[in-house]
């Protein structure tokens, strides 16, 4: 799967939310900013909206019907572009390829939580994405009967992924 779908590696996480912590803390640093897609998972926004703060990294939300206000929130600190497709409150989908495209040119990492779009139906580092979060809580074998995620990665990210995941 791996292979077809251009990733480098894939980390296992011992939650889904472990591989949300870990696509951050892997390219994120005090003084760095991240840019969330504003219908993302609760503790996904409790963990970049308050709990960064503490570390000086600030998060701002953008508007994934307006991805203008995406390309607005980018400043010289950003340094990552965190999206939830489709949007866990809303189910809001969101232009994939533009967002992609903005991350690349501004040379900003770009992850996605895939958990709602699953690695079946969509693939995110074939579409140019340097990280897909998947929790398997969700789907590997159905809700909570299992605990588990993954961080699929590919080559550009893989080394700093690799030295947060051994601390996690």
């Amino acid at each position: 799967m791996c292979i077809r779908d251009r990733c480098y590696h894939v980390f296992l996480t011992p939650t889904g939310f472990g591989s949300v912590f870990l696509s951050i803390f892997s390219v994120v640093r005090p003084g760095d900013e991240i840019i969330v897609a504003d219908p993302t998972y609760s503790p996904t926004r409790i963990l970049t909206q308050d709990f960064l703060k503490e570390f000086n990294i600030k998060s701002v939300f953008y508007d994934p019907h307006n991805l203008k206000t995406l390309e607005k929130a980018i400043t010289k600190k950003t340094k990552l572009i965190f999206v939830e497709n489709p949007g866990s409150n809303t189910f809001d989908f969101q232009d994939l390829g533009k967002i992609v495209s903005i991350a690349k040119k501004n040379k900003i990492f770009s992850a996605i939580d895939n958990t709602w779009g699953t690695p079946y139906f969509l693939k995110p580092i074939k579409l140019g994405f340097d990280m897909s979060i998947v929790s398997a809580t969700k789907y590997y074998s159905g809700h909570s009967d299992v605990m588990g995620g993954s961080l699929a990665v590919n080559k550009k990210v893989f080394k700093q992924v690799e030295k947060a995941n051994k601390i996690t």
